[in-house]
């Protein structure tokens, strides 16, 4: 589903589209809100790839005691 690296993220799957990649570009140019930048985002038939860098101090370790647990079931919820 995702991987972190020390300098970006990446969510691959069948369920990751095209608009998922363009949404967040236009929130980063339109919004004030900390969002990742989309380093690439590449799409075929059957599975899509977007890379984006992370944002600093918004790891889950730091953030995630205060989500519920269907909160939390969502977040890692593979498809």
């Amino acid at each position: 589903m995702g991987r972190k690296d020390y300098s970006y993220i990446s969510k691959t799957g069948r369920s990751v589209r095209p608009s998922e990649a363009k949404a967040m570009r236009l929130v980063e140019k339109h919004t004030s809100v900390p969002i990742p930048n989309v380093i690439y985002a590449l799409f075929n038939d059957t599975n899509g790839d977007i890379r984006m860098t992370s944002i600093p101090d918004s790891s889950l370790d730091k953030h995630g005691k205060s989500l519920g647990y269907k909160s939390k079931q969502s977040l890692f919820h593979k498809t």
